[in-house]
């Protein structure tokens, strides 16, 4: 939530209307954010079982680990999907002239953002 409201801090500041965090359902952090679901087998292993993931809610990828044995090729296919996504993002950059304390850097404007999670809230009865 400490990213949510830092954003909405931001917003506000610079539209000089102020948004309640409560009020907001839905937030656009990127054109293409990459949705990512995992699910895991319960206890102490956790053994990933499967992965749904994708920049398009009509076309996700599911990848599958195999019912027994090395969850490798599973997690090999996440890396590339997920290396893929982070390459693209990289394509367009400026350039940031040295400051007082900082060189001179190259920033990507098409950044993903950082990993967000929801919270699952407990159920009220």
């Amino acid at each position: 939530m400490i990213q949510l409201t830092s954003l909405l801090r931001m917003r506000a500041a610079h539209t000089g209307n102020a948004q309640r965090a409560s009020q907001l359902r839905h937030l656009h952090l990127s054109d293409q954010p990459l949705m990512l679901l995992a699910l895991k087998q319960t206890g102490p292993a956790a053994r990933p079982l499967a992965v749904m993931l994708g920049t398009d809610p009509h076309r996700p990828q599911l990848l599958v680990a195999p019912p027994s044995g090395s969850t490798a090729p599973m997690l090999a296919a996440l890396a590339d999907t997920v290396t893929a996504y982070i390459n693209a993002c990289q394509r367009h950059r400026e350039h940031l002239p040295a400051t007082n304390n900082k060189p001179a850097r190259w920033r990507y404007t098409d950044a993903p953002p950082r990993s967000s999670s929801p919270t699952p809230r407990p159920c009220s009865t």
